[in-house]
């Protein structure tokens, strides 16, 4: 998973406010497992739609294009160093793909929360390596 995010925000002291959004993008496939009973069968079957026995069903990987939003802030700590706290909001819509047996379309949707804390390090212009 990968994001491309702008943020924009607003700094109070030593704390800044933002939100951001931006284009997702993820890799993705699907697997069902067959998990009931034909009535009348002593062995765990499924049927598939061309009534075919399966043990379960799966899609090939693929790349889904999306999109996030988030907020969060971040604190200065001083020397280059400081602190956040984010939460973002992730959303690839449906994805409908034909399953291993051939004959099964798989739907799926896919929205992720996530959350993030972090201590971030600034490298200044000058506050690192040799001077001449």
């Amino acid at each position: 998973m990968a994001t491309v995010a702008g943020r924009a925000g607003y700094s109070w002291g030593r704390t800044l406010f933002y939100g951001k959004g931006g284009v997702a993008i993820e890799d993705s496939s699907t697997t069902v497992n067959c998990d009931y009973q034909v009535p009348d069968q002593s062995a765990i079957v499924c049927r598939n739609q061309a009534r075919a026995a399966t043990s379960g069903y799966s899609t090939p990987s693929y790349t889904r294009v999306g999109w996030t939003v988030g907020f969060g802030t971040e604190f200065d700590l001083g020397k280059n160093w400081s602190a956040k706290a984010e939460y973002d909001f992730l959303s690839f819509g449906r994805h409908t793909a034909l399953a291993s047996d051939g004959t099964t379309f798989l739907t799926d949707r896919s929205d992720i929360s996530q959350v993030k804390l972090g201590v971030n390090y600034r490298f200044a212009p000058g506050a690192v390596g040799p001077k001449f």
